[in-house]
């Protein structure tokens, strides 16, 4: 009977071991590589969840004591935070919204990458009238070299109870050929004006991989010009030519083509 050398059983072992994803994220500031990186989900599980007990006493319509199970045993709510990257809020933001219209400021004044920004009623047809968008710009870039799609979801764990007025907009992204992932979101509007604080460290921005291999996040801190050429904007020319490209790759993606 012939028998696998070791160097052959080490090779097999290496075969068949699972392959990881490598996401790299990359920042012009070391404050926010060490105080609030992107991680793995399962860092920002709440509270409330992890002191619930696996079951609690109920009482049936007979009147018999039994055991049921609470979230604590949801396998859909566990693979949640057992998948993908979350990105937490990197300072404490303000955001007033007033006559339809929003202002907002930023604890980190040295930053000058992250923002708040909008896109005028025009880009959706004005069809949201009674919404108010704005998206939070990270001071993150992204660069993931197999192609692996993610999908861009909030966290509604955080929002429900306390951004109810505020509707998570999601969307896919692939980071090989683009470095970028924003937060968009529409805010209701109100008669009166009304002010979102967002604190520090809120897991604002889910990246769920399109694929069943693990993902690591992995956090570089690189200089200001290093980060500034990831956005592949330094000349209008390059710009201009790398926006047709995109328009391109985003006609061909369109679902109505389908059809």
């Amino acid at each position: 009977m012939r028998r696998d050398t070791p160097a052959k059983k080490l090779r097999l072992l290496f075969f068949w071991k699972k392959k990881k994803v490598v996401l790299d994220c990359f920042t012009p500031y070391a404050i926010y590589a060490t105080d609030n990186p992107p991680a793995k989900p399962s860092s920002f599980i709440p509270d409330w969840w992890r002191r619930l007990p696996s079951s609690i006493d109920m009482s049936s319509p007979s009147g018999v004591t039994i055991q049921m199970p609470t979230m604590r045993n949801c396998t859909g709510f566990m693979d949640l935070h057992r998948y993908g990257v979350m990105i937490p809020l990197w300072c404490d933001i303000n955001v007033k919204i007033a006559n339809g219209k929003f202002a907002w400021h930023s604890a980190s004044q040295f930053d000058s990458h992250s923002h708040v920004a909008t896109h005028p009623e025009w880009h959706y047809g004005g069809h949201y009238k009674e919404l108010v968008h704005f998206k939070f710009v990270p001071p993150w870039r992204f660069r993931e070299k197999t192609g692996v799609r993610f999908g861009l979801a909030g966290y509604p764990w955080v929002f429900a109870d306390k951004f109810p007025n505020i509707h998570v907009l999601n969307g896919v992204a692939e980071f090989r050929s683009q470095p970028t992932a924003q937060f968009n979101c529409f805010a209701v509007k109100r008669e009166s004006e009304y002010q979102y604080n967002f604190e520090a460290g809120t897991p604002l921005l889910h990246l769920l991989p399109l694929t069943t291999l693990d993902v690591v996040p992995r956090v570089h801190v690189v200089s200001e010009s290093e980060f500034d050429s990831m956005d592949k904007g330094r000349s209008k020319y390059k710009f201009f030519r790398w926006g047709i490209t995109q328009r391109k790759i985003a006609e061909g993606r369109c679902p109505v083509r389908w059809q």
